[in-house]
């Protein structure tokens, strides 16, 4: 059943995905030991909380779309986050491939198809920047990521490779980490650095913001591309709470030159300002931005946009119809991706 997944193409055909090779941000193997060591730890259920709710919201963009997908690809899949959102059939996702590399993850709950509504799961491990040799050409009619994606060292690439394994008028749907992401965490961290330690280090990933996410779907090749945000807030004790969760579910820091070691006075400090600065009478909050994204694979049944000139009003004129500055209504249209998921 899955011996087409398993050509795969050869390396001129991969060349031109990434290039000289992209800027080594992040520590991928220090990732994959993270990942590890939560999957593998007695309690590891009890932090899926957040990675199962940015799965649940990516997998409703499917809602939306009124065709089946029967075969599907979960890049990044963990320990099947993904899988748990498709328990009422959404997308009629008859064979899903889980890929992650790392095994202890992947497999942690790898008897869980048997309650599911897919009804076909198989794994692989396969590092997200080297689907394109793990798959062929044209595989797959849908391809879904949740949080994975934002640890990649050549994000272009991975999106690149996935509309590579995408069937013509395939499905791409991904949720990354924005860049609000822990931003109260950060500015404790900046204050408490430039106060103890003189100087400021990187602790938390970069991230992409909206405007970059549509960039990238525009870049990658695919057409109808949409773009939106939403932000998660989560209640915590206090920093020392939030800390031990982000490492309990493998989101620790893997930047590559960061420093290996914050001193615990560092860390002290970092709490208390995190507990001055955002202190409210449920705890402390810590902000997550998700942006999704979604795009398709050219196909010719696709609608296509008019050619410039064509039109038969202005965006002056509509502008000021609606009563909005000029200036201002232009601006906000350039930086709003297309919409157009439902087909």
């Amino acid at each position: 059943m899955w011996a087409r997944c398993l050509h795969s193409p050869t390396r001129s055909q991969c060349r031109w995905y990434s290039g000289q090779g992209p800027p080594q941000v992040f520590n991928r193997e220090v990732k994959q030991m993270q990942k590890a060591a939560a999957a593998m730890s007695a309690d590891t259920r009890e932090y899926d909380y957040l990675r199962d709710e940015v799965a649940l919201r990516t997998s409703e963009r499917l809602l939306d779309v009124t065709r089946d997908f029967p075969l599907a690809l979960d890049l990044g899949a963990n320990t099947g986050h993904m899988l748990r959102s498709l328990q009422d059939g959404r997308g009629g996702i008859q064979e899903l491939v889980m890929t992650d590399d790392t095994p202890e993850a992947l497999y942690r709950d790898d008897g869980m198809q048997a309650d599911s509504y897919v009804p076909n799961v198989c794994r692989r491990v396969v590092d997200d920047e080297h689907i394109a040799e793990a798959f062929e050409q044209d595989s797959f009619d849908l391809v879904l990521s949740a949080m994975s994606l934002g640890w990649a060292n050549d994000l272009p690439g991975c999106m690149m490779q996935a509309r590579h394994v995408l069937k013509p008028d395939g499905l791409f749907v991904a949720a990354i980490m924005g860049g609000k992401t822990l931003s109260e965490l950060r500015s404790a961290f900046v204050v408490a650095e430039q106060e103890r330690d003189g100087g400021v280090s990187p602790h938390i990933a970069p991230m992409v913001d909206v405007r970059s996410a549509g960039d990238l779907l525009g870049r990658s090749g695919f057409t109808l591309p949409a773009v939106d945000s939403d932000e998660i807030v989560v209640m915590y004790d206090d920093a020392w709470q939030l800390m031990h969760h982000l490492r309990a579910m493998g989101a620790s820091s893997c930047i590559m030159g960061s420093r290996d070691h914050v001193p615990l006075d560092t860390m002290i400090a970092t709490a208390a300002i995190y507990d001055s600065m955002f202190r409210t009478p449920h705890g402390i909050p810590a902000t997550f931005q998700v942006i999704y994204m979604t795009g398709w694979v050219p196909h010719d049944s696709q609608p296509k946009p008019m050619e410039r000139g064509t039109g038969d009003v202005s965006m002056t004129d509509l502008a000021q119809h609606l009563g909005k500055d000029v200036d201002f209504f232009l601006e906000d249209d350039a930086n709003s991706p297309a919409a157009g998921t439902a087909k």
